[in-house]
């Protein structure tokens, strides 16, 4: 929780929350330094599948990348995902695992 608290008051990071029928329903972040941004976190509710929110979503967090001078974009896509960002232009650059401890 204490990671997520401040980061809207960083200037390099960007968080953004999709809305279907006036309902929070997806969330992305964008993270830009030194002309690269990275995109994060992009997760829509299981209700809110297949309705192009992740595309959307993910349009809008290429913009704010663009719009902070980012001059490259990385992602890491989930199998579920990987179609969706190779639609939108991305291309795979490598494949490897990532493992998260929590709890520390």
């Amino acid at each position: 929780k204490k990671l997520f608290e401040n980061l809207h008051k960083r200037k390099e990071i960007k968080l953004l929350l999709a809305f279907y029928n006036k309902k929070a329903c997806g969330t992305a972040m964008t993270y830009t330094g030194n002309s690269i941004s990275g995109i994060y976190f992009v997760s829509t509710l299981g209700a809110f599948r297949h309705k192009g929110i992740g595309s959307k979503l993910t349009r809008s967090a290429m913009l704010a990348s663009n719009n902070a001078g980012s001059g490259k974009i990385i992602l890491h896509a989930t199998p579920q995902s990987f179609y969706l960002y190779k639609a939108l232009g991305f291309t795979e650059y490598c494949n490897f695992d990532i493992y998260w401890k929590l709890g520390y």
